[in-house]
C-alpha cells in the first residue's frame, strides 16, 4: 500500500524535491486530483441536500477540510520532524 503513491502521483507531493521538510510534504501530499473532485462533490451535494448556496457549502467544506489536514496531517509530520532535533 505505501508505493500506490509513487506509481501514481496525483498529488503536488510530487512535485517537491526529495529533501523538502516533512511538513510541506504532508500539506502537498493532501491536496492531489482525487481529492480535490471529492471535495467539488461535497460541496455540491452539501448545497443541494442542505438547501444553502454553493458558496456557504463550500467554506463548510473548506474550513472541515483544513481542520483535518492540521490535525491528521500537519501535527504528525510536525510532530515527528519536531522529534528528529532533540537530543
Amino acid at each position: 500500500a505505501g508505493e500506490v503513491p509513487r506509481l501514481l502521483p496525483s498529488s503536488l507531493a510530487a512535485l517537491l524535491p526529495p529533501a523538502a521538510s516533512p511538513l510541506a510534504q504532508a500539506a502537498a501530499s493532501s491536496l492531489d486530483l482525487f481529492t480535490l473532485w471529492a471535495l467539488a462533490l461535497l460541496v455540491l451535494g452539501m448545497a443541494r441536500v442542505a438547501g444553502a448556496s454553493r458558496l456557504r457549502a463550500g467554506v463548510v467544506v473548506a474550513v472541515l477540510f483544513c481542520a483535518h489536514v492540521a490535525f491528521f496531517k500537519l501535527a504528525p509530520a510536525a510532530a515527528m520532524a519536531g522529534g528528529k532535533g532533540g537530543a
